[in-house]
């Protein structure tokens, strides 16, 4: 299940049932991930897969950066993370003395809509 959003972050529409070949990945070095799924070639499809709209999944988001058709049956459609809320944030001092790893990554998203998964 893929909502939909446009670029000023309006909900459109919820892909479920006529997506296909849903694939997450995950980079390694960075833990940024990125989408790839199929849409049916049909016209109401082509507004929603605009380059720069999003594509959000039950626990994380993406914007559209690509899209291409395939065989004029499917459109592939690529994702990059959606790191807006991060990207320009600028700190002016980053105190992180005496404080725990999970404290200063808490610290370094507050304000933003992303979270910290712990994982032992």
């Amino acid at each position: 299940m893929i909502k939909i959003y446009n670029r000023n972050k309006v909900f459109l529409k919820l892909l479920d049932s006529n997506i296909k070949n849903v694939e997450i990945t995950e980079t390694l070095n960075n833990g940024l991930r990125s989408l790839q799924f199929q849409v049916p070639c049909l016209e109401e499809y082509f507004d929603l897969i605009q380059e720069e709209n999003y594509a959000e999944t039950a626990d994380y988001s993406f914007v559209i950066k690509e899209n291409e058709n395939v065989d004029n049956k499917f459109i592939n459609v690529f994702c990059r993370a959606n790191i807006e809320d991060l990207t320009g944030y600028l700190f002016i001092t980053f105190d992180c003395y005496q404080k725990s790893i999970k404290q200063c990554y808490q610290y370094a998203v507050a304000g933003t809509d992303w979270t910290v998964d712990y994982r032992s």
